[in-house]
């Protein structure tokens, strides 16, 4: 894996904030300010690279689907979430219905050490900007 810096376009801010994501620069507490999207940088992946990260997300997948099935079960209590919503995951779970969309962040080394997952967002509404 490499990293290669690169030149932001000049329009990217404007081109993000024009598909929804209108939230892409926090101001701290000191008054930096940070972007959520940043395109100075891009990292250059190997073809086995890729072909194992796949399967770490397969892998990973797979396991937070078995986690979500259990804990629609009400297992663990209803999780904040409400009853009916609850049921309705379950019953979605159960059937096997298609996912929208996923995403993982991985934190990975490039040097042959395994990826792990630092969160997952699937099917939520950010992720469709």
């Amino acid at each position: 894996m490499k990293r290669l810096l690169s030149e932001p376009r000049p329009d990217w801010k404007q081109k993000v904030e024009e598909q929804g994501l209108v939230f892409s620069t926090t101001t701290m507490p000191d008054g930096k300010k940070i972007e959520y999207w940043s395109e100075s940088a891009y990292y250059e992946f190997t073809m086995e690279e890729v072909e194992t990260l796949e399967v770490t997300a397969e892998d990973m997948h797979r396991m937070c689907l078995e986690a979500a099935k259990f804990l629609a079960t009400g297992a663990l209590g209803n999780i904040g979430i409400g009853p009916q919503a609850l049921e309705l995951a379950a019953e979605s779970l159960q059937a096997g219905d298609m996912d929208v969309y996923g995403r993982f962040d991985f934190i990975y080394d490039g040097q042959g050490g395994p990826a792990k997952m630092l969160e997952y967002n699937a099917d939520t509404p950010t992720g469709l900007i």
